[in-house]
This record gives structure tokens, C-alpha cells and sequence, in this order.
């Protein structure tokens, strides 16, 4: 009779048991998207308080100094997710900034769930002034504000006015900053802006996008000369610290950067008297600089 008691108990807690973990889901609110995203996990480890442990981004521990993990249900003690009464958690953190990948999330010891780190892709990485470029990406919340696209640490904006900025996908909105469609998605063109030539960075939403900007000439006046005449040339791309030099056929010409060339925006207004030279019915023009090492 105890025996048969004995079992019966048995067999009532393993039920107990089965029943909590076929209601114990692990429950993540998205899996895909830009870093500094929120993400959200919940999830019930039965009756009591429970030490879940630390989470794991790949092989970034989630911290509440850097990745704001905060919890609405149970705490974070010492970085470590703690059940409540009822053995429930719900927490939220931000998604480190790391490169676009998929990566295994995992708290304590329990199963992982793989989270896919999306980035802004820029569709080239060298033009000219002027030239026009494609920001797209999912960053995983609809119609969410990433933010404006930056040059120069943010000392510079790209704006409808100055750059033609327009949305293919997703919107701008008044003060020039993108926003995702009811996708999480977006894609947007803006043109170059003047700047001095070599490497610079575009920002959007904290991810910095290297980029080349390479010289140009952007005009000749006038296209026809006589010996003794004077021609300008104007072009971009340069960078002030440049002396440069300037090929015309046979004939050199140099502006010392100590004369100021360039100017802070890269662009340079030059003119040099066409010299004896070897007649040819068209003569070709470069423009070089010393430091930037454009042409």
C-alpha cells in the first residue's frame, strides 16, 4: 500500500515536471537586425527564484554597463538573469556593435537561439564629388528612426537640401534622418558632398562605412588658347595640405601648397599661361597633389 503510494507521488511529480517544460518557452521578440537594437527574452523556469547566468553574444558577454540589460520581470544581479517568485524573466538588451553575422545567443546553460547582426551596406566604397550613393539594410524594427547619415565624426549631415537625400525604401524625415518602412527595412540615395579627396567615413545608426573620395577636374576655360594665354582649371578632391601639379603636354606647372590651392572643401581654382609647346591639335590636362596622392 506505501509502495503503491510511493509510485503514485512519483509518477505525479514527474507530471508535474513534464507539464512546466511543455509550457517553458523560451520566447524572443525579433532575431535579425542592426546593432544597438533592443532585444527582448522571456521565458518561466518553474516556481522559486532561479540563477539563469550571464548571456552570451557569441563570445560577448551582454552587460548592463555596455548593452543596457535591464530586466521587467525577475533582475539582472551581477549580470546575471534571476528568476521571481513565479519563475518568469523578461529582460531586454542591446545588441553589441559587432560585424554583420550570425551569432549564437545563449543564457546560462540553456539552449542557444542564433541571432543574424545585420549592417548599413554602402553600394561603393570610391567616386567623385557629386556622385551618387546607395545606403540600404533591415535593421529590424518597422518604421524606426536610425538616425542621420554622418561625414567627418558627425561634424557634417547629409540633408535633402545640400545632398538631394531621398528614400527608396522606408522615409527621411524632416530633420534628414532615415527611417525604416513597416519592414524594418530602407534604402536611400544622396550625391557626394564637396570634400577634401582620400579616405573619409559615412556614419548612419553607429556603423562607420570607409570610403575613397577620389580628384577630379571639373572644368577647363577656355577649351581653345594661343600660345601666351591663360587657362583655368578648376576640380575637386584634394586635399589642402597638397602642392600640386599640373601637366599640360609637355609642359609642368606647380602650385606650392603654400599658396593655398585647395581649399578646405577640397576644391581648387588654378590658372596657368599656355608656354611654348609642341604643336598638337589637342594637349592632354592632369592635376596631381603630392600628399593625397590623387591625380
Amino acid at each position: 500500500m506505501r509502495r503503491t503510494a510511493l509510485i503514485s507521488s512519483l509518477v505525479f511529480l514527474f507530471y508535474l515536471f513534464c507539464s512546466w517544460n511543455s509550457f517553458a518557452v523560451l520566447v524572443v521578440d525579433q532575431t535579425e537586425g542592426h546593432p544597438g537594437v533592443t532585444i527582448t527574452v522571456s521565458n518561466n523556469h518553474g516556481a522559486g527564484v532561479k540563477t539563469v547566468g550571464i548571456i552570451m553574444f557569441g563570445t560577448t558577454q551582454i552587460t548592463a554597463t555596455d548593452h543596457n540589460l535591464t530586466a521587467t520581470k525577475g533582475q539582472i544581479n551581477s549580470d546575471q538573469v534571476v528568476t521571481d517568485l513565479n519563475g518568469d524573466y523578461k529582460i531586454t538588451f542591446s545588441v553589441p556593435d559587432l560585424p554583420a553575422n550570425s551569432y549564437l545567443v545563449q543564457i546560462g546553460d540553456l539552449s542557444p537561439f542564433t541571432f543574424d547582426l545585420t549592417q548599413p551596406v554602402l553600394n561603393r566604397n570610391t567616386g567623385y564629388v557629386g556622385n551618387s550613393l546607395r545606403i540600404f539594410g533591415f535593421h529590424g524594427i518597422a518604421e524606426f528612426t536610425i538616425g542621420a547619415i554622418q561625414l567627418d565624426n558627425g561634424s557634417r549631415t547629409i540633408t535633402k537640401t545640400d545632398n538631394a537625400l531621398k528614400a527608396i525604401v522606408g522615409a527621411i524625415s524632416d530633420d534628414n534622418k532615415v527611417v525604416t518602412d513597416a519592414s524594418g527595412s530602407y534604402e536611400v540615395i544622396f550625391e557626394i558632398p564637396n570634400h577634401v579627396g582620400g579616405p573619409i567615413v559615412f556614419t548612419l545608426g553607429g556603423t562607420k562605412m570607409p570610403f575613397t573620395l577620389l580628384a577630379s577636374i571639373t572644368s577647363i576655360e577656355p577649351k581653345e588658347v594661343k600660345y601666351g594665354e591663360t587657362i583655368t582649371i578648376r576640380g575637386q578632391g584634394f586635399s589642402q595640405l597638397d602642392t600640386l601639379t599640373v601637366n599640360i603636354g609637355e609642359l609642368t606647372y606647380k602650385f606650392p601648397a603654400s599658396g593655398n590651392p585647395v581649399n578646405a572643401n577640397g576644391y581648387f581654382s588654378i590658372s596657368a599661361q599656355i608656354g611654348n609647346i609642341q604643336w598638337q591639335p589637342t594637349h592632354d590636362v592632369a592635376v596631381s597633389g603630392n600628399v593625397s596622392g590623387n591625380k
